[in-house]
């Protein structure tokens, strides 16, 4: 079967390992001081989202705030989040929109973990088939950069030592196996 360069395609998106805890809060008591804590004694965003579609088929809406487009996540076959300590999920890519409400079911078996208590999110997508990792294959994924019809191939780990982006389109090498 020939694969297609959307078959190759997949939103990444990093979070920091810090910032994939649930309950994570800070006050600031005066101006040289901040205080972090974990009010909640949980799993991470990462392992609700992960133990969410164990018990549901392998599907889960994992919400986020972009600015990237719904119809740009609709040319991707894979969704990816990568944690920086290595830790990652991939999934096949179903279904993606903007403006997600906390507790959105479209009765149609995909639905959010309930811990996680975004309110809203400016875009959501829906993920089958979801697995997990601890060392994410750098090695088979790159990104793409078009000008003046020139084409630059960079691997996705360089790509991520400079820059700050947190959601990329990302490409699978053709012929690697999937993550």
């Amino acid at each position: 079967m020939t694969e297609t360069l959307m078959d190759r395609r997949a939103v990444f998106m990093r979070i920091s390992s810090e910032s994939d805890l649930i309950g994570k809060a800070s006050v600031k008591p005066d101006e040289d001081t901040i205080i972090r804590y974990n009010w909640r004694q949980a799993e991470s965003m990462m392992d609700e989202i992960i133990n969410h579609a164990e018990q549901n088929d392998g599907k889960a809406i994992i919400p986020f705030d972009s600015i990237v487009s719904v119809r740009s996540l609709d040319t991707c076959s894979q969704f990816i989040l990568w944690r920086t300590d290595g830790r990652y999920l991939i999934g096949k890519l179903y279904e993606s929109g903007e403006d997600y409400k906390y507790g959105m079911d479209d009765r149609d078996g995909y639905t959010a973990p309930t811990a996680l208590r975004a309110k809203t999110a400016s875009r959501w997508v829906k993920v089958k088939n979801i697995k997990s990792g601890d060392d994410f294959p750098f090695e088979k994924w790159y990104i793409e950069a078009y000008r003046h019809r020139a084409r630059s191939k960079t691997p996705l780990d360089a790509a991520l030592k400079n820059s700050h982006m947190n959601v990329m389109f990302v490409y699978k090498e053709e012929g690697k196996e999937d993550a």
